[in-house]
Order: C-alpha cells, then sequence, then structure tokens
C-alpha cells in the first residue's frame, strides 16, 4: 500500500495545531460557533464581542490571544465573523460524540444471523474495550467488529445499539465501493485475499486507507451481494439487503444456495453461485475488486410458465 504519511513525517504546524486544543476556553470558542451554527445555519458567525459574551474568559486580552490560537487552523475570520473551519467543526463533533470518554460496554445479547466460520445460528454481540463485537458462541470466533463511538449509546437501548451498528457497517461500505475511507474520506487501496478461518477459507476485502491507515475489512460476499442483479433477487424474495445486518447476511452466504469457487488466488479469481427459490444467478470476481454478472436463469414453474 502506498502511505501518503508516517509518523516519522509530523510537522511541527500539527504539534502546533494540537497543542492549540489544550486549553478549556479555547473548546468553549469552537462550542459557541457550532452552537451559532446548529442555531443559524451554515452561513452563520459571530462577531469578537458575541463570542467574548458566549465564553468564560477573565478578560478580553486573555480571551483575544485564545482565539488568535485557533485562527487559521479551527476557526476563520469573515467579513461576517467568526466562523469554524471544517477542522473546527470536526474537532466539536469529536467533543460531543464521546470520542475522548471512557469506553461504553454492555452484557452479550442474542442476535439473528449466522457464523461465516462454522455456520452456526448461535451469535451474540456484546461490547468491550471500545470495540462492538458479534462472536459466535459455537465455535467461539468474533464475526463482526467495529469501533464503538460513545454517542452510538446516548439515548438507545441495547438493541437499538446493535441495530444502529447493523447501518453503520453497510454506510461504511457505501465509502468504500467509491474508494473514499470512512474516517478521513482519503483514498483506499483495495486488496482480495484468501484467509483461513478453522476448516473454511473465506475471501476476504481488505480497504486500506493510504492517509491514516484506517483498514476495513468485507467477505466478497458482501461484494457480491451489492450488486444490482443481486439486490433486486433479494427484493423480489421479500429481502431487503440494506435493512438487514451483516450477520444476518450470512445466513444466505453459509447455505448450500450459495457458493463461491476461487479459481485463483494471485491475482485473485472467483465464481459464485446464488439460487433463490426459482432464481439461479452466477457472478465472477476479480482482484479489482469488481462483481460481474455471467448469467441469470429464471426456472419454469410446472404449467411451463416463467416463475
Amino acid at each position: 500500500m502506498a502511505l501518503e504519511g508516517t509518523a516519522t513525517q509530523i510537522n511541527e504546524s500539527v504539534i502546533e495545531s494540537i497543542e492549540a486544543l489544550a486549553n478549556q476556553q479555547r473548546l468553549e470558542i469552537l462550542i459557541a460557533l457550532a452552537e451559532k451554527k446548529y442555531e443559524d445555519g451554515a452561513k452563520s458567525a459571530m462577531s469578537f464581542t458575541q463570542l467574548y459574551d458566549a465564553v468564560d474568559c477573565q478578560s478580553t486580552s486573555q480571551f483575544s490571544y485564545h482565539l488568535k490560537q485557533l485562527v487559521g487552523r479551527f476557526v476563520v475570520d469573515t467579513e461576517d465573523g467568526y466562523q469554524l473551519t471544517y477542522a473546527g467543526d470536526k474537532v466539536r463533533r469529536a467533543l460531543f460524540s464521546g470520542l475522548y470518554e471512557s469506553s461504553q460496554t454492555f452484557d452479550p445479547v442474542a442476535v439473528e444471523g449466522a457464523c461465516p466460520n462454522c455456520a452456526a445460528q448461535s451469535l451474540e454481540a456484546y461490547a468491550a474495550d471500545g470495540q462492538f463485537i458479534v462472536e459466535c458462541r459455537a465455535c467461539v470466533t468474533p464475526v463482526v467488529s467495529d469501533l464503538f463511538p460513545q454517542s452510538i449509546a446516548q439515548g438507545r437501548s441495547t438493541q437499538e445499539i446493535v441495530d444502529s451498528f447493523g447501518y453503520g457497517i453497510w454506510a461504511k461500505y457505501m465509502f468504500i465501493r467509491g474508494g473514499v475511507c470512512p474516517e478521513c474520506y482519503g483514498r483506499l487501496d483495495t486488496t482480495v485475499e484468501q484467509r483461513e478461518r478453522g476448516d473454511r477459507s473465506m475471501s476476504v476485502s481488505i480497504n486500506e486507507c493510504r492517509r491514516c491507515w484506517f483498514t476495513v475489512y468485507f467477505p466478497i460476499d458482501v461484494l457480491v451481494a451489492f450488486h444490482p442483479v443481486v439486490i433486486e433477487a433479494f427484493w423480489q424474495h421479500g429481502v431487503s439487503l440494506l435493512d438487514i445486518p451483516l450477520w444476518e447476511l450470512f445466513e444466505y452466504t453459509t447455505t448450500e444456495n450459495w457458493n463461491t469457487t476461487v479459481r485463483a488466488a494471485e491475482p485473485f479469481s472467483a465464481s459464485v453461485e446464488i439460487i433463490l427459490d426459482d432464481t439461479e444467478i452466477r457472478l465472477s470476481v476479480d482482484d479489482q475488486p469488481s462483481v460481474t454478472l455471467v448469467e441469470k436463469i429464471e426456472r419454469e414453474s410446472a404449467d411451463g410458465g416463467r416463475k
């Protein structure tokens, strides 16, 4: 992977930017500007006096000093007043999301779905050490893991948290389909590898950001499932793929009606056959990775008509 930055390449401006945030009054300035933006819309701005009145600061000279440390990086001084930059708004959202708070946890709860490793339908979801995890009780294998932002737990029941992660994973996948990092919007490099898991092997799409190194792993079954023909076929059979979480998708991919045959490991090449009652779909997957429809067959009913 062609990395666009390393830890040894951090320049002085980055260090100064982080140091600029290590002050309560400066964070209060960002929050005050964010509240103004929330109330008045994207064109909102605050004058020096309005900001000073909104922040707990002992003198205008002290406030001016703190504001100066933010201008250019996190705040922009416009003709209409002070506004947040993208970086400033990003910091504010990180504060509100609970990024810097201690990790939330919840005890294991049973969830529907199947294990891609052993096909057992004995999954449970839980949160620990800043991670959301879906694990198979039968083979004690993690099926899904994702970062656990604290904001996802606020005002939600355990089941609602689980459901939110189900949708959140698909949101990440939509970014990845476009080669965009879900974290920093940088460029992604994608490779496909065969991973051994117990007695089974799994073809995995590995998506790594060149900029921030954020990495997301998806089975190639996900790429296949979101081919338009496959989405349509599931919809016609009463299943909306975007409304079921990844672990429930495995209920279909682990059956005999979903068969993946790896033709070559390097460069990667595979064929996939999916049978949904009267519909048979054959597709191919390459190392890009891209999915191509090979054939779709509608079986005839007993009276000779199409089902």
